[in-house]
């Protein structure tokens, strides 16, 4: 009996071990292997491990001639990887003396709840497939320069930046969700293109943020996001209906010279510091502004701003309240 209840008792302290004990990935495999599989054709699929060494995929092979000086790696199987941690970098992008490499993903391109510890680089890259980011932390700077999303859904919902983000001409042909993202440092959309809605609701701005020069083809969401810093959508096309309803503006923003095509709304978002809508157009009419909120040191510049053709819109079409 006595053996019997020792028995019990060390099962119940192994459980409970294994149970407060955080969870750790499974199994390690070196990039190289995983490479190895890419070039025979081997879909990916890999979930809760460490990956060792520099995941690079512009060493696949299976590549031709773009154009004078540009190469292109196709990469033909599926790649999938869900709770993995990255201990090198991650390049699809190579820049050498005479020639440039980047990447093709003929399928999905999925990195769900993964940790990258280094630089992320798929500038120039082209997604074919479904492309996932989702939950994902990205501790250094990460490069989506040029990359072209050509599926319905793009996915990076939840993911931290712990480093500057960069989305200069980036190309979005689906739905573009940033919901809940968190940017610690500059990002940058300078323009980017979205053919279809963007969502960035609930998004945190810690640096300073650019969405200039953009084209936004479907619905445009930015309400509750926090810029922290100073943010600039200046010189940008926005289509479809656009909304920035309760955000905070804690630094300057600039909407210069933006055309916003059908209904924009910008209520209950409070301005912290000086915001410009320089020779912006509002074609659908005034911007819904219920409730903004300027503080002591914000002003508005409303300088050559119109609505409909010709309209000219005044300070007092910002039904705004000031803080003290």
């Amino acid at each position: 009996m006595r053996i019997f209840l020792l028995t019990i008792i060390t099962l119940s302290v192994m459980l409970l071990h294994d149970f407060c004990s955080p969870s750790k990935p499974k199994n390690e495999i070196l990039a190289a292997e995983i490479l190895n599989r890419i070039a025979k054709n081997e879909n990916i699929f890999l979930d809760n491990y460490i990956i060792h060494g520099d995941l690079d995929f512009t060493e696949v092979k299976n590549n031709n001639f773009e154009a004078v000086g540009i190469i292109r790696h196709f990469i033909s199987p599926s790649v999938t990887f869900k709770e993995c941690i990255f201990m090198g970098k991650i390049n699809s992008f190579r820049q050498g003396k005479d020639t440039t490499h980047c990447s093709f993903f003929e399928k999905n391109l999925s990195f769900i709840r993964c940790d990258f510890r280094e630089e992320v680089n798929f500038k120039e890259s082209y997604v074919a497939g479904a492309a996932n980011f989702s939950a994902s932390t990205f501790n250094k700077n990460s490069n989506f320069e040029g990359i072209q999303f050509a599926w319905k859904d793009i996915y990076f919902t939840e993911s931290k930046f712990l480093g500057n983000a960069r989305f200069q001409r980036a190309i979005f042909n689906g739905n573009a969700n940033f919901l809940h993202v968190s940017f610690k440092e500059t990002s940058s959309f300078q323009s980017a293109v979205f053919r279809a809605d963007m969502q960035f609701g609930n998004t945190q701005f810690q640096g300073n943020s650019s969405f200039d020069n953009m084209k936004i083809a479907g619905i445009c969401l930015f309400n509750y996001a926090r810029f922290e810093k100073s943010t600039n959508f200046s010189n940008s096309h926005l289509q479809s209906r656009s909304e920035f309803m309760s955000c905070q503006f804690s630094a300057a923003a600039e909407f210069k010279e933006t055309l916003f095509s059908l209904q924009s709304k910008f209520s209950e978002s409070t301005f912290k510091e000086k915001v410009s809508f320089e020779k912006a157009i509002f074609s659908y009419g005034k911007p819904e502004t219920r409730n903004v909120v300027l503080e002591k040191n914000a002003s508005l510049n409303l300088t050559q701003s119109v609505y409909f053709s010709n309209q000219t819109l005044q300070i007092n079409d910002f039904t705004h309240k000031s803080n003290p």
